[in-house]
């Protein structure tokens, strides 16, 4: 089915025992009861009256795109996504309502009110690594990968990725450098490449953000909690190996010859040479050796040089857990021709524009 169009009084009905649980910019969450259903769901309200430029637009579509193709244990999946109208046909669309599969409570929550032990620890990467796999092989990054947008399930211990707010489909098979928009995740979790050059990223930008994760729930705090880009630059460099090498593939990707590219100093940031002054095992004192050799390979100053989900998911330290044939890959990954940059004329007509979208419930 298409992206449904309702009246506006009748979502009042649709949605019963309304729970607000969150904010932003454009978007109210709240948990409701699903009266077609019947089950508790997520429902993500955007007002339309808010996205006023074909960027926020795109954005929304896109976010619904993706949701609709992710089908992975560890991906919050979408049920269903209505628009809101007056009944009057010629009447512009109102709201769109994203009804996804309600979770307990996020990791940032988990991780504040819990000092997690090892095993969960692992079992929660492991899982994390999973749906990233499965998320790559879609060719979508997520771009905002923080403990906020991890949900957990308690009585199950399932974890699953949501919040595609600000995801991107990415093509292996093309080159995207430089075309890329600038994400706007917290910056305790951008990785070196979106820190200094914001357009030139990839999917190991979410691979660092894991890192991040990884570490956090490890230690309960935050891993480099910089007030801005530049000290958080500084603050990494304190704990990971930068080389002139590393420098030069993250600030002028472009160019393979070192002597092209600035030196850290022009940036505030002095190099070390590849000898961190705290190396992670010294600001993680406690945690065994595997678990500090994994995050160290998810930690690496250039992207190049980061591990992948799927070279992550074999390392030593997931190896109670580690199961190839249940690591699925996405069978149908988005191509460059599913992106949206060509729709800035449709997008004017918001109506025509939200019907492109086709959503498929999963319940």
């Amino acid at each position: 089915p298409r992206l449904v169009t309702v009246d506006l009084n009748d979502i009042s009905t649709r949605y019963r025992d309304i729970c607000p649980l969150g904010c932003g910019s454009r978007a109210l969450i709240f948990s409701a009861i699903d009266q077609q259903c019947r089950r508790r769901l997520a429902v993500k309200k955007v007002s339309l009256k808010q996205c006023t430029s074909s960027h926020t637009l795109k954005q929304l579509l896109r976010e619904i795109r993706i949701l609709r193709r992710m089908d992975h244990d560890n991906v919050v999946r979408i049920h269903h996504a209505l628009a809101s109208t007056n009944s009057r046909e010629s009447m512009p669309l109102d709201s769109v309502y994203i009804g996804m599969e309600l979770m307990d409570t996020d990791l940032r929550s988990v991780i504040e009110h819990n000092q997690l032990s090892p095993s969960y620890v692992k079992l929660f990467m492991y899982q994390l690594l999973r749906g990233l796999k499965y998320m790559h092989s879609a060719n979508v990054i997520h771009r905002d990968l923080t403990p906020s947008n991890v949900f957990i399930n308690i009585d199950t211990l399932m974890l699953k990725i949501g919040d595609f707010g600000i995801s991107r489909i990415l093509d292996s098979d093309y080159e995207h450098s430089g075309y890329l928009s600038m994400a706007t995740t917290s910056t305790w979790y951008q990785s070196p490449e979106i820190l200094l050059h914001p357009r030139h990223y990839d999917q190991y930008a979410d691979m660092w953000a894991a890192g991040c994760i990884f570490a956090e729930m490890l230690s309960g705090k935050p891993l480099f909690p910089g007030s801005n880009a530049m000290e958080q630059i500084d603050t990494i460099v304190r704990s990971v190996a930068l080389t002139t090498e590393s420098w030069c593939s993250v600030t002028n990707p472009c160019c393979s010859n070192p002597n092209c590219c600035p030196s850290g100093e022009v940036y505030g940031v002095r190099g070390n040479g590849g000898i961190p002054s705290q190396p992670l095992r010294d600001m993680l004192p406690h945690t065994n050796r595997m678990a500090i050799n994994l995050l160290s390979q998810l930690l690496t100053f250039s992207p190049k040089d980061r591990v992948s989900a799927v070279d992550a998911l074999i390392h030593p330290y997931l190896d109670c857990y580690g199961m190839v044939n249940d690591e699925p890959s996405c069978l149908a990954p988005f191509r460059l021709e599913d992106e949206l940059d060509g729709i800035t004329k449709q997008s004017r007509h918001r109506r025509v524009f939200f019907d492109k979208c086709v959503i498929k419930p999963h319940f």
